[in-house]
C-alpha cells in the first residue's frame, strides 16, 4: 500500500510510502491508496472521506454551446482559462469555425472536445 496526498480540492499532489517524511506542502488529506491505483486516476471525495476513482465528462455538445460542465471545471479557450461556475459554456456564434476546449477538473478524467460554432 502506498500513501495519497491530496490537495483542499481532493486532486492528488503525489503518492509515495508514509515513511519518508512528512507530507508535501499543500497537503490536506492524506489517505492509503492500492498499489495498483494510478495517481492521475483517483481523486479524495471529502464527502465520503475516502479515494475514488476520477469520473468521466457527461457532455452536451451542440452548435456554439457545452452544456453539463460541473462547477469549478477550468476551460482551456484559445489559451484563456475559465472557470466554470453555471455548468456551461457558449460562444459567439459570428464566425464559422470549429473551436478546440480542454476541460480540466480534479474529479474528473481531463478532456479535450471541439465545439463547432457560427449561425
Amino acid at each position: 500500500m502506498r500513501c495519497g496526498y491530496f490537495n483542499r480540492n481532493g486532486g492528488i499532489i503525489i503518492t509515495g510510502s508514509s515513511d519518508k517524511g512528512g507530507p508535501p506542502p499543500g497537503t490536506v488529506y492524506t489517505a492509503t491508496i492500492k498499489d495498483d491505483q494510478k495517481a492521475n486516476a483517483i481523486y479524495y471525495d471529502r464527502s465520503a472521506g475516502r479515494v475514488k476513482s476520477r469520473k468521466t465528462f457527461d457532455l452536451v455538445i451542440s452548435r456554439n454551446r457545452i452544456e453539463g460542465i460541473p462547477t469549478g471545471t477550468v476551460a482551456c479557450v484559445s489559451g484563456q482559462l475559465i472557470t466554470i461556475t453555471d455548468g456551461c459554456i457558449e460562444f459567439d456564434a459570428d464566425v464559422e469555425e470549429s473551436i478546440h476546449v480542454h476541460l480540466a477538473h480534479e474529479h474528473y478524467i481531463s478532456l479535450g472536445v471541439e465545439v463547432e460554432t457560427g449561425t
